[in-house]
């Protein structure tokens, strides 16, 4: 009797055992799967392990040495594991990405690369969208960004008498690597539509085209930094009625660099900063420099939406030699004589919504606050980012 209750018990406990060990490995099996997966699926729909404060101290719990760890939710760990919320140990030492440390692998064949994919290392924070061919993002990305501008001109302007100008297009660049991009930084069309009693006729043409290249030189996800250094053509190919002809080549060297400043448990703010000069090849053309400042906020540190604030400085270096009073800044270089120490302070809030990091839209209201108006009552930008 005892003999056959403990084969009814040993067999029993087989069956149990049977029963559990699918369970138990599906996990691992999942997880290979989705290994599998990441090979192919692009960067931009799932962010990667080297990302900049993916995994919040305040989600994340750490142990007695430090470390971060995931959250014990008191969950299955099926759950926890179909999660996935990609996490960063700030505690571990791991390569800070400096100036040349990635630059062998661009031609090490052991090296994984996903082509033209963007820099996913830093999506915590969000780009620039005022003053926007000139507010370089210093992330090598592989984007297009539709543009819409509205400036009001102000009434006393001498030549348009107030009206409006405006531009319709896109900006875009290309990542061939982490750290190299290709730049089209401004391509469209321009409406001129001056007031009553303007000399000029309203009129619709090309815009000048402006495109580049960008080197970012400094990338640390350790501490949240990335730094870039590029160069802006300004080839003035437009139309002649809308002021897109003045003079001929501009050279535009720039420095943009990106941080992330402070984090709480409610958010984290992130800036932005870029400097650059313009130089004529001509003396038609006016010449200035140029500094923008961007600040946002991650709500609840769910890289989702971030109220921005951004500050934009024009100072003119040198005159042009055409009888246009004012300047256009990065919408029209005028050429506008006897403007050699002319400037313009401007600031701007708005704000930009992720629906994912591959699409994004942002809207930003801008206002003078120093300096000689020209052509700049007020402005409205909204951009639509599609990125890879």
């Amino acid at each position: 009797m005892r003999a056959g209750a403990a084969i009814i018990v040993t067999a029993f406990l087989n069956v149990v055992a049977a029963a559990q060990t699918p369970l138990l490995e599906a996990p691992a099996r999942l997880g290979a799967a989705r290994a599998d997966d990441e090979n192919v699926k692009p960067a931009a729909f799932n962010a990667p392990q080297d990302n900049a404060r993916i995994v919040p101290d305040h989600v994340a719990e750490r142990t007695s040495a430090g470390q971060r760890i995931a959250p014990t939710s008191g969950r299955h760990p099926v759950e926890d594991f179909l999660d996935r919320r990609p996490m960063v140990n700030r505690d571990e030492p791991r390569r800070s990405d400096k100036l040349g440390d990635g630059i062998a692998d661009l031609f090490d064949p052991q090296q994984p690369k996903e082509w033209l994919f963007s820099d996913h290392g830093f999506d915590c924070m969000t780009s620039p969208i005022s003053n926007p061919f000139l507010a370089e993002d210093p992330r090598a990305l592989t984007e297009i960004r539709p543009i819409f501008i509205y400036q009001k001109v102000p009434g006393e302007q001498p030549n348009f008498k107030g009206g409006s100008v405006a531009f319709f297009g896109a900006r875009g660049s290309i990542a061939l690597t982490d750290r190299f991009s290709i730049t089209l930084n401004k391509l469209g069309g321009i409406n001129v539509a001056p007031g009553s009693g303007s000399d000029f006729d309203s009129s619709f043409g090309f815009a000048e085209l402006w495109l580049g290249g960008k080197y970012t030189f400094w990338r640390d996800t350790q501490s949240g930094t990335v730094a870039a250094g590029g160069l802006i053509f300004q080839i003035p190919t437009g139309s002649n009625e809308t002021l897109q002809d003045t003079g001929s080549l501009t050279l535009t060297p720039y420095v943009s660099v990106g941080k992330t400043l402070s984090e709480f448990r409610a958010g984290a703010f992130n800036g932005i900063a870029v400097a650059g000069m313009n130089f004529s090849t001509n003396d038609e053309r006016s010449n200035y420099f140029y500094t923008s400042a961007h600040l946002d906020f991650d709500v609840g540190n769910f890289h989702r939406f971030y109220p921005v604030a951004e500050l934009n400085w024009f100072q003119y270096t040198a005159s042009g030699r055409t009888s246009f009073s004012g300047q256009g800044h990065d919408l029209i270089n005028t050429g506008a004589r006897n403007f050699n120490s002319a400037s313009l302070v401007t600031g701007a809030l708005g704000a930009r919504f992720k629906i994912t990091e591959a699409s994004q839209i942002g809207f930003a209201y801008e206002l003078p606050l120093l300096g000689n108006r020209d052509l700049f009552e007020y402005r409205l930008t909204l951009d639509f980012i599609f990125r890879y």
